[in-house]
């Protein structure tokens, strides 16, 4: 393929999948967009962990097919739903 076969989408706004893009990558890009974003999820487990022995908590979030783990200090709200 040429580049001459894509030039319609020059200075065209166009959407794609944040997991096709190459530079910088997919990780980056959702962290830059959407990093500040607040998420809710239900604590499913408590761990304690390190040298410092800190508390992480395990969260379900709805439409994440794995569950996050993150420090329990960085809760900002807590609600029953």
């Amino acid at each position: 393929m040429t580049t001459e076969q894509f030039a319609f989408l020059l200075n065209r706004f166009v959407r794609f999948k944040v997991s096709d893009v190459t530079i910088p990558g997919p990780q980056e890009v959702v962290n830059e967009l959407y990093g500040r974003d607040m998420v809710q999820g239900k604590v499913v487990d408590i761990t304690v962990s390190g040298t410092m022995e800190q508390a992480f908590i395990i969260v379900q979030v709805e439409g994440m097919n794995a569950p996050l783990i993150l420090p329990a200090e960085k809760v900002i709200g807590i609600t029953d739903r």
